[in-house]
């Protein structure tokens, strides 16, 4: 119901009114002008106000929200993400495992897992695989050497060579020549030649011998090999005290 302030006049429903002394008052100063304007002193008690929650009493549980409401403020992603953000003291970044824990135990793996198994045998023989090598750094070897013998001792060294060490020497060729010192084409018999690896083992002998000169074809070998350090000797063992001429050439090479 409608009531009027005594002081204002203004209409209000009770409920927004203050009743006291029998009149309505729209509010505390108008009831204390009412008892001024008639000299009555007035004493307003204290009002007391209780309940409410205290902030811990607030955030325990959270509060119920109905209806639609806004939230604004804040960084959106791109303008958190458009300049570097300042970062003062101590960032501890965790960097994840390591490869030995990552290791330390399988891994659980779900889901469909494809293993690549690589080409088939059709793909790998579909084109032709290029294959390259390095040439090898092989160091070619060829000796020649010479002697004039006036006497029949035994394995006069025409020639001598010592393997490089760390190497091997592959033999390839070997040719051995006498003739007389003097040229004639008298039929003669020159004597023994021979290979010798290592010094004093000998490999190959062979008699020389002709019309003045022998005429023997070389020797061709198919890549002898002869150890790191081992000395090698062509040597001969004249059949008569006449002046011959030997002439030894080899070669190969070293690995």
């Amino acid at each position: 119901m409608t009531k009027n302030c005594v002081i204002c006049g203004g209409g209000k429903d009770e409920e927004y009114l203050i009743f006291r002394d029998s009149k309505w008052f729209c509010s505390e100063e108008h009831y204390a002008l009412y008892y001024t304007a008639n000299n009555t002193k007035i004493t307003i008690p204290p009002i007391e106000v209780s309940g409410g929650l205290t902030n811990t009493e607030l955030r325990a549980t959270p509060l119920p929200v109905s209806g639609s409401f806004s939230v604004t403020g804040g960084l959106t992603n791109t303008e958190l993400r458009a300049t570097p953000i300042p970062i003062s003291g101590t960032l501890t970044v965790n960097t994840g495992l390591t490869d030995t824990q990552i290791r330390a135990t399988p891994l659980p793996v779900s889901g469909t897992l494809t293993v690549n198994t690589g080409l088939t045998d059709t793909q790998l023989r579909a084109n032709p695989i290029n294959v390259t090598q390095s040439p090898l750094a092989v160091t070619k070897v060829m000796k020649t050497g010479s002697i004039v013998t006036t006497a029949v001792t035994a394995d006069q060294v025409i020639l001598t060579y010592t393997v490089t060490s760390g190497k091997t020497f592959y033999l390839q060729y070997l040719k051995i020549d006498t003739r007389l010192t003097t040229f004639a084409t008298t039929a003669t018999n020159f004597g023994l030649s021979s290979l010798e690896s290592a010094a004093g083992t000998k490999l190959l002998t062979q008699m020389q011998s002709g019309a003045g000169i022998t005429l023997h074809p070389p020797y061709i070998f198919d890549n002898i090999p002869i150890a790191s350090g081992t000395v090698i000797r062509v040597v001969c063992t004249p059949a008569a005290t006449t002046s011959y001429t030997w002439q030894v050439n080899f070669g190969g090479y070293e690995l």
